[in-house]
């Protein structure tokens, strides 16, 4: 796999980026040859994301920006084995175009020699806007907004419209979360979706103050 070479290749949306040969089709996508050209992955521990799987960089805004690329072309955000530090939100938003541009994430887990491993999203002891109970805040957020651009939600302002009930397609799946210490107000996942949405392998740790793992959950808008 390390003579291999990132590749990009054009679709019906435009150029991709770079697939990484850094994806072992032997774990996650058993099924998917190491030379095929067009895997549909975008992997945040590469160029031009380059997260940080030792955990010893804040990989905040290096996987919330390749979710945002994934999103728009209709790939899925791969996240290999490691820890990455989380110092805000990630926002899995579905937002203009519905059902067919959602967020996908996908962890990394050898199926053969430790398929109990997975990516963990860690978020620091007593990290800024995660400390306060009374103002919860989201470690990954999938949220579907209908409000388009230009126009009122159905509150009549422009806020974030959060609409459940046409939340479709969204997926975290074989990706630990894990709060550190003194962070009372954090939620480890809201995913409250309706078709196609899943959560799946996940566990959230919590350590001594965390809030909440879990909130919403599939079904027609959630639970």
């Amino acid at each position: 796999l390390s003579a291999l070479r990132p590749v990009e290749s054009e679709s019906a949306f435009g150029r991709r980026p770079a697939i990484s040969s850094n994806v072992n089709p032997e774990s996650t996508f058993p099924w998917l040859s190491p030379s095929d050209d067009d895997l549909g992955i975008v992997n945040v521990a590469s160029a031009p994301y380059n997260a940080d799987p030792t955990g010893e960089k804040d990989s905040t805004r290096a996987i919330q920006s390749a979710i945002d690329d994934a999103r728009e072309k209709q790939m899925v955000v791969y996240i290999p084995l490691g820890t990455y530090w989380i110092s805000d939100t990630l926002n899995c938003s579905e937002h203009r175009r519905g059902r067919y541009f959602p967020t996908v994430i996908v962890g990394e887990v050898d199926r053969i020699k430790n398929p109990g491993d997975r990516p963990t999203l860690y978020v620091h002891d007593k990290t800024d806007g995660f400390t306060d109970a009374q103002v919860p805040k989201y470690v990954v957020h999938f949220w579907q907004d209908e409000n388009l651009p230009s126009k009122s939600n159905s509150k009549g302002n422009s806020e974030p419209d959060y609409r459940s009930n046409v939340d479709f397609n969204q997926i975290l799946q074989s990706v630990n979360v894990r709060i550190g210490a003194g962070n009372a107000g954090a939620i480890g996942v809201r995913l409250r979706g309706a078709q196609g949405c899943n959560i799946e392998n996940v566990k959230v740790d919590l350590g001594a103050d965390g809030l909440i793992g879990i909130v919403g959950a599939s079904g027609s808008g959630g639970s």
